[in-house]
């Protein structure tokens, strides 16, 4: 007589024997014994003690062999690891092997608390089984790892599109998260503050305040920067001017904006054709004097060449009104 131990797996089970002479038929008997009812022809399936008698027709001989079929242990594991930090606390979703009650008192690193922060946390947890015959209950029982991974956060330019105006101009960027200034700003793969009017794909660098719960960026894109042509291009004279020391239209300007690239010749004839003015300044008005003397009242008229922002040269010429 022996005694084998056997784990329930839910098939029918006998321990293994050895026959005394080869019976191709031999008779079992299955019972129970200590508190266990069974008595059958089959092996039996649920946990208890059992005793197999065996009888070999070839020598009419008995083996009885005790044994036991254990109960199974379940096993619970975390299945929707890994998260994403975004701010609030978050669960460990646990399944079972078997059928059963929710998993209780679930811990997290030893805490009951549902952690909020990025990290890998030991989950363990109780569980009752439904087949409490042929499955042990679990108590602190390990359940895998849960993990919370850092959060990415983003970044993106807040001042675009902004028009051509001949000098460099800057990308503005904002981080979905608090932190540093963004850093290493990059326009096409470039350092280069972009002058030209163009669309620039930008990438910067980034670290957030909380480094526990978000990942640094290196390189990352930002969204496009476009600095854009004008609407439209503006190269206007006033029509008339008024040069009489009053603080109100003493200056013959033009008028103009970022679609101007050059002025190359801006000149101003009086009615006879006498060249009185001339300048290659965008910014220099005329006061209306010639060698330091106030020229009269009259019709003048003005003369330009310049160059536009897709560098298209361009003349134009008009008239105006001195008056006094």
């Amino acid at each position: 007589m022996g005694i084998g131990q056997i784990i329930y797996n839910g098939a029918r089970q006998a321990p293994g024997y050895t026959a005394p002479c080869f019976d191709p038929a031999p008779t079992f008997v299955f019972s129970g014994r200590n508190s266990t009812s069974y008595s059958s022809n089959l092996p039996p399936f649920n946990s208890g003690d059992y005793t197999m008698t065996i009888t070999f027709n070839c020598t009419v001989t008995q083996t009885i062999i005790d044994f036991t079929i254990n109960k199974a242990t379940p096993t619970l594991s975390v299945t929707n690891s890994p998260v994403t930090y975004n701010g609030s606390a978050q669960s460990a979703v646990l399944s079972s092997s078997v059928p059963g009650a929710t998993p209780t008192s679930v811990k997290y690193n030893g805490s009951a608390t549902v952690p909020m922060d990025a990290a890998t946390y030991a989950v363990t947890a109780d569980f009752t089984p439904t087949d409490a015959v042929n499955y042990n209950s679990l108590t602190s029982a390990t359940a895998g790892n849960f993990t919370i991974n850092k959060a990415t956060p983003t970044l993106s330019v807040t001042n675009s599109p902004v028009i051509y105006n001949g000098s460099a101009q800057s990308a503005v960027l904002s981080s979905s998260v608090p932190g540093a200034t963004p850093t290493s700003v990059k326009y096409n793969g470039s350092a280069t503050i972009p002058t030209n009017a163009a669309t620039y794909a930008v990438t910067a660098d980034f670290t957030p305040t909380d480094a526990v719960n978000y990942n640094s960026l290196t390189s990352a894109t930002a969204g496009n920067f476009i600095i854009k042509m004008p609407d439209n291009i503006i190269f206007e004279v006033p029509n008339v001017f008024t040069p009489n020391g009053d603080g109100l239209n003493d200056v013959l300007k033009i008028i103009t904006n970022a679609g101007i690239k050059e002025l190359r010749s801006f000149k101003i004839f009086s009615r006879q054709g006498n060249l009185v003015f001339e300048s290659r300044d965008l910014s220099r008005g005329w006061d209306g004097k010639y060698k330091d003397n106030l020229l009269p009242a009259d019709i003048y008229y003005w003369t330009a060449i310049y160059v536009d922002i897709n560098n298209v040269t361009k003349s134009k010429t008009d008239t105006f009104l001195l008056l006094k």
